[in-house]
């Protein structure tokens, strides 16, 4: 919290006016299409893997 915050009337902090441009984050970013692809094949893989593991020690 800054120490220039200005509060409304029921006490919330209210943000000064910023262009929108301005305000992106890495946080707020959409994820890259490699890194999509290599989250959706490890846990892809991860999911034959358990599927292996459940076969294996009899679990179906």
């Amino acid at each position: 919290m800054s120490t220039d915050a200005e509060f409304n009337s029921e006490g919330e902090e209210t943000r000064p006016n910023v262009n929108p441009l301005q305000e992106t984050s890495l946080e707020d970013a959409p994820p890259r299409e490699l890194e999509s692809a290599l989250l959706s094949v490890a846990l892809f893989g991860g999911l034959i893997l358990f599927g292996i593991g459940c076969m294996v020690f009899g679990w179906n």
